[in-house]
């Protein structure tokens, strides 16, 4: 075989182990990527449902207010109804 060729043919031979150590590295790097992004996912699928949960409770408070707002106004009624039969009682 002619040197040439045969100098050619080691290039291209290390052109090609060079080529395969980067794509290995690329590799090592996409599945580390994509582990990243399933463990990311997986916390904002946790964030999500304690947002839920938070609005969820948020919801029931505010539920809650009309029914304490009329308790409150039958309770000022009733001790203005009450001071109004005893007026000059302390």
């Amino acid at each position: 075989m002619p040197r040439k060729i045969r100098e050619s043919i080691e290039q291209t031979e290390e052109e090609i182990k060079e080529l395969l150590a980067v794509v290995k590295l690329r590799e090592t790097e996409k599945r580390k990527i994509q582990k990243t992004i399933v463990k990311k996912k997986a916390m904002l699928k946790f964030i999500n449902k304690e947002i839920r949960i938070a609005e969820r409770r948020v919801s029931a408070i505010d539920d809650e207010f009309p029914v304490i707002y009329e308790e409150l106004r039958d309770k000022y009624m009733l001790v203005a109804h009450l001071k109004g039969l005893y007026p000059n009682d302390p």
